[in-house]
This record gives structure tokens, sequence and C-alpha cells, in this order.
């Protein structure tokens, strides 16, 4: 008999995805069993889309607090000048999709280079953090490996965060510059959100 169980966050894990058959350490297993079955993981994980936050709110909360540590250095953007210039040539080049890509790429690693450079505390958490997920991988993995998977863990969430101040710092800057579209201009440029607003439009 081989027995799959999980540990930490991982006995939520769904078991509508398990493999029926495994090969493991020269035994050949079938699946006999699951628990939860498997129709009721696959129901239970549509609850995922509109239950998560209402059951995990102090993960957001946390969540939130970590990525804030790892981006207050660069908070407001406008006082750093390299980064003020970076957001400025990326709303000059988002002209389609590509261009709006390399616009945002340019702000995150302009941004990187920021908090490598110059920045104090945000470096100073993201080791912190980096020191934390460490720590979590379990103890039965050779060190060598606990440091790189907690540092790709750490350092994924960093960039993460990084990217999404990026995006916000441009989306402000292009409506600091740009006034509301109106409802018949929206419609040229996204016709689902022009729609929305011509709606609410009519409604008032």
């Amino acid at each position: 008999h081989l027995v799959i169980c999980g540990g930490g966050g991982a006995f939520l894990h769904p078991t509508h995805l398990s493999r029926q058959h495994m090969d493991w350490q020269g035994g050949a297993y079938n699946l006999a069993a699951t628990f939860p079955t498997q129709e009721q993981s696959a129901a239970l994980s549509w609850r995922n889309l509109y239950t998560f936050r209402d059951s995990n709110l102090a993960f957001d909360l946390i969540g939130a607090a970590v990525y804030v540590m790892l981006v207050i250095s660069l908070v407001p953007t406008c006082r750093i000048p390299a980064l003020d210039v970076a957001v400025g040539n990326a709303l000059e080049a988002c002209v389609g999709i590509r261009g709006c890509m390399y616009g945002l790429g340019s702000v995150v690693v302009e941004s990187e280079w920021y908090l490598l450079q110059e920045a104090i505390f945000s470096p100073i958490a993201a080791l912190l953090f980096m020191a934390i997920a460490i720590a979590f991988v379990p103890p039965t993995v050779p060190l060598q490996w606990r440091i790189v998977a907690g540092a790709l863990h750490a350092g994924l969430h960093q960039a993460t965060a990084v990217a999404a101040h990026a995006l916000v710092a441009v989306v402000a800057a292009y409506m600091g510059r740009n006034p509301m579209p109106t409802p018949q201009e929206a419609i040229k440029l996204f016709p689902t959100l022009g729609i929305f607003l011509q709606s609410i439009d009519s409604m008032t």
C-alpha cells in the first residue's frame, strides 16, 4: 500500500488530479481511494473562484503587507528621476500590445536596478522574506536545495510585486496625463468598456 498525504498547506491539494497509476521506488500502484472523492474535489475547487478570500482574509492581508514592503522604496515613483523617465518612456512606447509590454518591462528593469543600487528598506525586506522562504522548505531537503527553492520562491514574489507596482505607476501616469475618455472614445479603444460606460451615462 502507498498512502499519499500532504503536510502544511498541501492538505488542501485537490484529489481529482490524482493519477490512476503510479510507479514509485520499484513498486507499481493503482489508485484505490481518495479523500475527498474526486467528484467532491472537483466540485470544491470551483469554490476557489468566489470563497477563497472570504475564508482566507488573513492570507490576503499578510500577502499585501509583504508586497508593500517589497516595493515601498519605489513609492512615490515621481521622486526617482530614472523611474519617472522610464514611466514616461513606457507611455510613449505604448502603441500596441508589444509596445506596451516593452514599456512596462523597461519600468520593471529600472525599478529592480534602483532597488539593487540605492534602496535600503525594500532590499532588507526581500532578504528577510527570502530567509523565511528558505526556513519553510522541509528540513529533509538538502541545504543547498533549500536555499535554491527558498530564493526562487522569494525572487518570484519580489519580481511580481515590482511588476505590479510598475503597472500601477504606468496606469496612474497615463490617467494623470489623459482625461477620462468619453463613452464614444472608449468604444473605439475598448468596445466592452465603452458599452459599459455608455450604459452608465444613459442612466445619469
